[in-house]
C-alpha cells in the first residue's frame, strides 16, 4: 500500500521540476541583462515598493491557501477512520498546485513588470525548488 502512494507522487513530482525548471529557464533567458547587475540593488521609489511587497504576499498567500486547502481535505475525509494518507492525496495535490502557481505567479509578474527585482524573484524560485512533493511532507502536514 505504501509503495501505490509513492507510486502517485510521481507525476507530481514531474510536474513540480517542469515548472521550477520552467521559471528558472524564463528568468535565465528573459533576465539576461538583469544578472550582470544582480546584487546592485534598485533605488526603491514609493511606486516601487509594491512590487518588494510582491515576494511576501506570495510567500503568504501559497502558505495560506496551501493550509486551507488541505484542512478542506480533511475534514471531507472521515474522521472516525485512522488517517490514510491515500485519502488525502488529491487535497494535498491541489494545495501544491494553487502554492507553487501563486509563486510562479509572483516570480513573472516581477521578471516581467519590475525586472531590477529579479533577486526577489531568484528568492521565489529556490522557495518553490525547496517545496518538493514528498510522502512524508504529506504525513508532517497531516500530523500523521
Amino acid at each position: 500500500m505504501e509503495t501505490q502512494l509513492y507510486e502517485k507522487f510521481k507525476p507530481l513530482k514531474i510536474i513540480h521540476g517542469a515548472l521550477v525548471l520552467g521559471v528558472s529557464l524564463a528568468y535565465y533567458f528573459m533576465g539576461n541583462e538583469q544578472f550582470a547587475n544582480l546584487f546592485d540593488f534598485p533605488e526603491v521609489a514609493s511606486e516601487s515598493l509594491v512590487f518588494i511587497l510582491i515576494p511576501l504576499f506570495a510567500f503568504l498567500a501559497s502558505r495560506m491557501l496551501f493550509k486551507q486547502i488541505l484542512l478542506k481535505g480533511n475534514e471531507l475525509a472521515d474522521v472516525r477512520k485512522p488517517i490514510k494518507l491515500e485519502n488525502h492525496f488529491a487535497a494535498y495535490q491541489t494545495a501544491c498546485l494553487v502554492r507553487w502557481a501563486v509563486l510562479e505567479g509572483a516570480a513573472f509578474i516581477l521578471l516581467f513588470l519590475k525586472p531590477e527585482f529579479i533577486v526577489f524573484g531568484i528568492l521565489l524560485i529556490l522557495y518553490m525548488a525547496f517545496l518538493r512533493p514528498s510522502a512524508e511532507e504529506l504525513k508532517r502536514e497531516l500530523g500523521a
